[in-house]
């Protein structure tokens, strides 16, 4: 059994058993099962989303263009594709009541669109987008439901998340901001603030032939359009990768591009951010997916570059972190997507080792009281987090009276010096901290294969 844990083959069932333990990075780390095999006994394929139902407590995993659907056992059960008009899923959602929202790509002369099935996998209804600008490009990968039937979509290289209502329409935009590197968006931003660059901005690091012309090149003042290639920054709206929603309606909405969680509060005031772009450990370099644990009131973030998981509390301070690069159970190669099952064991999307592994994280937080030290060795000043954002983060007085803890702060227009945030965002350094590694381009996907087996029969 180990032997095929080790070499990733999956029995007749899909999966394989597994009951190992190893400290990977810190943390010990139980092997409960890998998925490797869909529905029919073949080869996963590259597994881009993996989430879970509560209600009928099974598995979905979203591979080799089809979602495969796995028992409380992880035996697989049904497959969806074109047969059940999945033509297309590129994300999905159960919500408590068994009713499954999948994201579609535009195919067979349809649109992108956001279809609905009830507990028995029938299509009960499609959303087309609109009402918005983009729609007709819009082509989400992620969505999530909150208790009141709002709808939270999040589309690949799109700044923001489009909310719909409770019939589909267009409702809002839900939009962190923050500071990053992107011209057209920082451009957009500043036209919607009504907006420009001063002439003095325009002519800041013009030409200097002829002046100190000793110098080498590398320290020479950039021209202005030098600098517009390397220095292009400012607030603006972010790109999203990932959101989740707990059971009190707090919003968790993860940016590969600023590295940070952005946690709202169920009627979307920001409370606080935290995370730290980087490579070093610690750090966010391509966080993909996110899950709340709400028991052990932490949060795990996935890193596809990086090929970790990290975790966090629900106040935003680094816990420790495990995995690596390797294709052994517990490493992972990029891996892509998290989620917890009624175990409340994590489940890893691990793309290029084709499989889902189901992992146990026996770490168990202990909030010592002032001056202890808890199970890391750091010193505490904080008692336990309740469920959700810690009280002393939430907005707790209108804007502008006092600046208090958890008031969101008027992002600085393009071009102003950002001021230090009034607590409205956590940053913590991890605790054993070292030289940051260079982040580097992300590497590309490899092309899932988009051969769509039949559908699966009725339950």
């Amino acid at each position: 059994m180990l032997l095929a844990l080790f070499l990733g083959l999956g029995t007749a069932a899909g999966s394989v058993a597994a009951e190992s333990q190893e400290q990977i990075g810190g943390v010990p780390v139980k092997v409960v099962n890998v998925i490797t095999r869909d529905t029919r006994g073949n080869p996963l394929g590259f597994p881009s989303q993996v989430f879970f139902d509560p209600s009928m407590a099974e598995t979905y995993v979203l591979a080799g263009g089809k979602l495969n659907v796995y028992g409380a056992a992880f035996y697989p059960e049904i497959s969806l594709g074109p047969g059940r008009d999945a033509t297309s899923p590129q994300g999905g959602f159960v919500d408590p009541n068994g009713i499954l929202y999948l994201c579609q790509g535009a195919s067979e002369g349809k649109p992108a669109r956001l279809s609905i099935f009830n507990a028995a996998f029938f299509l009960v209804r499609e959303i087309f987008f609109s009402g918005f600008e983009g729609a007709d490009k819009f082509s989400p990968n992620r969505v999530a439901v909150n208790q009141d039937g709002m709808i939270y979509l999040v589309s690949p290289n799109v700044r923001g998340v489009v909310v719909l209502d409770r019939q589909g329409k267009f409702s809002h935009w839900l939009k962190p901001t923050d500071r990053v590197y992107a011209k057209e968006a920082i451009e957009e931003a500043l036209r919607t603030q009504g907006k420009k660059k001063t002439p003095a901005e325009e002519d800041e690091y013009g030409p200097v032939e002829g002046l100190h012309a000793d110098i080498p090149p590398e320290l020479m003042p950039k021209t202005k359009e030098e600098k517009a290639d390397v220095e292009q920054y400012g607030i603006a709206p972010v790109l999203i990768s990932d959101l989740s929603i707990d059971s009190e309606g707090h919003l968790y909405v993860l940016s590969a591009e600023t590295g940070k969680v952005y946690v709202y509060t169920p009627g979307e005031e920001l409370l606080f951010s935290f995370g730290e772009k980087g490579g070093a450990p610690g750090k966010m370099s391509q966080p993909r997916g996110l899950a709340i644990d709400e028991k052990r009131k932490s949060v795990f973030v996935v890193d596809y570059m990086r090929h970790t998981v990290l975790i966090y509390d629900l106040a935003g301070k680094f816990i420790n972190e495990f995995g690596g690069l390797g294709t052994a159970a517990g490493w992972f190669y990029f891996p892509c997507d998290v989620a917890l099952d009624k175990n409340d064991n994590l489940m890893v999307a691990d793309l290029f080792n084709k499989r889902v592994q189901v992992l146990d994280v026996l770490f168990k937080p202990r909030f010592p009281m002032f001056g202890e030290k808890d199970q890391y060795g750091a010193d505490s000043q904080a008692a336990a987090p309740q469920a959700g954002p810690p009280p002393m983060l939430r907005p707790a007085s209108p804007a502008g009276a006092g600046g208090g803890a958890g008031v969101p702060r008027e992002p600085a227009l393009v071009g102003e010096k950002p001021s230090p945030p009034a607590g409205g965002e956590v940053k913590k350094a991890p605790a054993a901290a070292s030289q940051d590694e260079a982040e580097g381009d992300e590497e590309p996907l490899s092309t899932p294969s988009t051969e769509m087996n039949p559908a699966g029969v009725p339950r």
